[in-house]
């Protein structure tokens, strides 16, 4: 498993396209956790 981290800076956005084909849209000074097994499939999502 692998688990990766995406945070936003204060005034930045970003949009992330998920393993899953999902999308995230990220404000400012937020951050995305989320974990990938195999075969690329999305198990958990944590934004705060």
């Amino acid at each position: 498993m692998k688990i990766n981290t995406l945070s936003t800076a204060k005034g930045e956005t970003y949009i992330l396209t998920l393993p899953d084909n999902s999308k995230v849209w990220m404000n400012a000074a937020s951050s995305l956790t989320y974990s990938i097994v195999v075969l690329d499939t999305l198990t958990d999502a944590y934004l705060s």
